[in-house]
């Protein structure tokens, strides 16, 4: 019998990844100018991923995750926004 690739815990990661995405993607279509306000991008993007991992999902994160998580966001779209896709 094969094991499953991803465990409980691993899948509810996943999900919530995939959540936060849609999220920050519709909070940017909303405004992308805001893309050009660094501090601004940054706390909206830190206030998404507490609120997607701490009150939607119930995972517990520290403040390290939370903060590479933000900081991997962040730079993915500002490299987007800059126009360096790829």
């Amino acid at each position: 019998m094969e094991k499953d690739p991803l465990t409980d815990s691993e899948r509810k990661l996943c999900d919530t990844l995939k959540v936060l995405k849609v999220a920050v993607a519709a909070e940017i279509q909303q405004n992308a100018k805001s893309l050009e306000n660094e501090s601004y991008v940054e706390k909206m993007m830190m206030r998404l991923v507490v609120s997607q991992f701490k009150k939607e999902q119930k995972i517990d994160i520290n403040t390290t995750d939370v903060r590479r998580i933000n900081s991997l966001i962040v730079k993915e779209y500002r490299i987007e926004y800059n126009g360096n896709v790829g």
